[in-house]
């Protein structure tokens, strides 16, 4: 089959060995990120280091550890009542839009008003209009010392060591770390981290067999029978999925939250992975960290690390962490703000094979000059994409808060211009770009959205 283009690179297979293609975000959105009890690949083929340099088998498994961590924090905080910060908020809420359904506040504030219909009532316009006022209501109710608390770095760390009583925790950079030898069962029921939707699992050991590119690398691309869902609509995946990997074999990768220092504060990231205070690591310790990685863990080979935060960039060393990984010959992933100057990004470009560049446009509008210079740098990267034939790939998410659709429409239209949908100097399509939708905090939905804006995003494509 061709290479594919765009940002299908996953591989979801049925019982038949048929598979089809699909996004990251197209996994979670068509409800097939569902894999407990099945084989995983995480801790063989994966390892995620936190921001606290402790070292897990992936992403997955600090969640729920961190959660229990900051939980008690919040006891603690408190006077050792749990419940005390959610019973304020329901009080102080009720007192705006009253005791649910809120049908006085829906019949004032909509034009439907109440009843809410019984079908699609997450889409309809009184819904929406609810959760943009609750939003504004949030923001209210937690300026206040319990909001500094949570963002008080303190609040967020946590220095492991290895304890086998905690699943997926290998051990800390700091203190020393294992790595598995086994594919791990899922113990989750869910699964909604990028990183980990795109590591390998099959539902049993037939399954597992028919992973091909993650038994052949290269050679398994040709391998299964591919179901094209727009040529062959009739032939498309419909059946229960068994098995999902990459389309490109990724025999080992490094997801790496290097820091959570940021020089943006966007309201809809988690207090918990950025700041403005935090110390960064030692610079000789990451770097004994990586040998360590292609030394021990990989045997020589090259591992796949993908660089995180916070914003990466703002580690003084980290051009010179970039240059060590490439005198290693590895390849590296950089999510980003890219609000680095240019002179940074033409430097930076020579030693990352794919960058992941999201546009904040509330936090960039605070700094003159940052939406031109997150334009510029994107046309850096893809001029180098266009002239270097080596593993190449840019990835821009347009963060898209209710009411700037607009804007981020005519954003994507420059970016276009530049040329990411052209072919590099590898052959290959250089990049893609996507308008990506807030989600609340709590609940994962859609946050205050017109109906509008929302057919936009199912519809984007």
């Amino acid at each position: 089959m061709d290479q594919p283009t765009g940002n299908r690179q996953l591989r979801i297979y049925n019982k038949n060995n048929q598979y089809s293609l699909y996004s990251v975000d197209e996994v979670i959105a068509n409800n097939l990120n569902h894999w407990k009890d099945w084989k995983c690949s995480a801790g063989v083929r994966s390892l995620y280091i936190d921001y606290d340099g402790n070292v897990w088998i992936a992403n997955c498994a600090s969640a729920s550890q961190y959660g229990k961590v900051h939980e008690q924090k919040v006891k603690n905080f408190t006077n050792h009542d749990p419940d005390l910060v959610d019973r304020l908020w329901k009080e102080y809420r009720e007192s705006f839009i009253g005791a649910y359904p809120h049908k006085e506040w829906i019949e004032e504030n909509t034009r439907d008003g109440w009843p809410m219909p019984k079908k699609n009532w997450e889409t309809c316009e009184q819904h929406i209009t609810l959760m943009s006022f609750i939003k504004k209501l949030e923001k209210q109710f937690f300026d206040d010392p319990y909001k500094q608390f949570m963002k008080d770095p303190a609040t967020w760390q946590w220095k492991a060591e290895k304890n086998d009583d905690i699943w997926g925790l290998q051990g800390s950079i700091f203190t020393g770390w294992e790595t598995p030898k086994q594919w791990t069962s899922c113990p989750f029921d869910s699964c909604g981290c990028g990183a980990d939707v795109i590591l390998s699992k099959a539902k049993d050991e037939p399954a597992l067999e028919n992973l091909n590119v993650t038994r052949y690398g290269y050679d398994g691309q040709d391998k299964g029978n591919f179901q094209d869902p727009v040529k062959n609509p009739q032939n498309a995946f419909d059946t229960t999925p068994v098995g999902i990997e990459m389309n490109f074999p990724i025999n080992h990768q490094i997801l790496w939250d290097i820091t959570r220092r940021c020089n943006y504060d966007c309201d809809y990231c988690w207090p918990s992975v950025h700041n403005n205070k935090e110390a960064h690591h030692d610079y000789e310790k990451i770097i004994e960290t990586i040998d360590k990685a292609i030394d021990s863990w990989s045997k020589g080979e090259t591992i796949r690390w993908n660089f995180g935060g916070g914003e990466p960039t703002m580690n003084p060393k980290f051009l010179d962490i970039l240059k060590h990984l490439k005198s290693r010959n590895q390849w590296v992933l950089v999510t980003t703000n890219g609000s680095r100057s240019t002179k940074y990004w033409t430097e930076a470009s020579q030693y990352i094979n794919s960058v992941n560049m999201s546009a904040h446009f509330g936090s960039m509008d605070l700094y003159p000059g940052n939406e031109e210079r997150f334009i510029k740098n994107c046309e850096i990267i893809i001029q180098r994409h266009k002239k270097v034939p080596d593993d190449h790939w840019l990835e821009i998410k347009l963060m898209t808060p209710p009411g700037m659709l607009d804007r981020a429409q005519s954003f994507y239209d420059k970016i276009i211009k530049l040329g990411i949908n052209d072919l590099g100097a590898n052959g290959r399509q250089i990049g893609a770009i996507s308008l990506v939708p807030i989600r609340g905090h709590d609940s994962g939905k859609l946050v205050g959205y017109s109906d509008n804006e929302i057919r936009f995003f199912q519809q984007q494509g």
